[in-house]
């Protein structure tokens, strides 16, 4: 989930059902034994339970996941002692703006690779390259909201 998420940061997840799951919100979920944190988009319902396209922010491909799978949704990343909200208004705004991008960028790169031209496969991997780059900026002019976000997280819920 970097740039976001990074290894050695921490992250407050709030138990929740898949019900509860939004469009971008980033989610804690079992996959083959291992705990994974990655930005969920599609919701949809398949037979009698709910499935969720899911992606990290550094990769362009979506994959599946299963509603039951789903343990609750970071509210907040802890990064060298400052707090990043995720979970205000403001905060969730800018989630479903990066989200919006990201899925955006996903599906086209999709189209892209499985384009039976090649030139057109090689302008893919190019603009590929391009998306990650801006998806990572736009990561980071993200935290401008989300550090406000976790400062008021932290005098209104007394997090340490």
């Amino acid at each position: 989930m970097a740039p976001l998420i990074r290894a050695g940061d921490q992250v407050l997840v709030r138990m929740v059902g898949a019900e509860d799951i939004r469009f971008g919100d980033i989610a804690v979920f079992r996959r083959n034994g291992d705990l994974i944190v990655h930005r969920l988009f599609r919701k949809r319902r398949t037979g009698g339970s709910l499935a969720f396209s899911e992606k990290g922010d550094a990769g362009i491909a979506l994959a599946p996941v299963d509603g039951d799978d789903i343990i609750g949704m970071v509210t907040i990343v802890r990064r060298r002692g400052r707090l990043f909200g995720l979970s205000s208004r403001l905060g969730r705004l800018a989630s479903i703006g990066l989200s919006a991008w990201m899925y955006g960028v996903a599906a086209g790169v999709a189209r892209l690779r499985s384009s039976r031209s090649r030139s057109i496969r090689r302008v893919g991997r190019v603009l590929t390259q391009l998306s990650i780059l801006a998806s990572n900026i736009l990561v980071r002019v993200c935290f401008a909201v989300w550090y406000p976000s976790g400062l008021a997280a932290r005098r209104n819920g007394g997090l340490n």
